[in-house]
């Protein structure tokens, strides 16, 4: 779960992550109860204010984390699905931060 010290002047980010990380877990088990490969696309992912090396506190980071927790979640009632996560972003300088991130979600 996002923590809220890391959301100091944009307390907004922090009410939508804590959204998209319930409303994402539960689509994806959903997802993931039905098909045996979901891709999550994010086509403005950033990562902006981030104050984690790891992007944590970032809408691409709280939605790698939630298919993460589904992964391991369906992996435990016998589903084994694959999950892609493609981040998009046309900010050469943003991009350059986001390609490790993209490339090591490949479950």
């Amino acid at each position: 779960m996002p923590a809220l010290e890391d959301y100091v002047d944009r307390e907004q980010a922090y009410v939508k992550h804590i959204f998209l990380e319930r409303y994402l877990e539960a689509l994806f088990h959903k997802t993931g109860s039905s098909y045996s490969h979901i891709v999550y696309v994010d086509g403005f992912a950033g990562p902006w204010q981030s104050s984690h090396e790891t992007f944590e506190d970032t809408s691409f980071g709280v939605a790698l984390s939630a298919l993460r927790k589904s992964k391991v979640s369906l992996k435990l009632r016998g589903r084994d699905v694959h999950m892609t996560a493609l981040l998009v972003e046309k900010h050469p300088e943003a991009h350059t931060k986001l390609a490790p991130c993209s490339r090591a979600f490949q479950t």
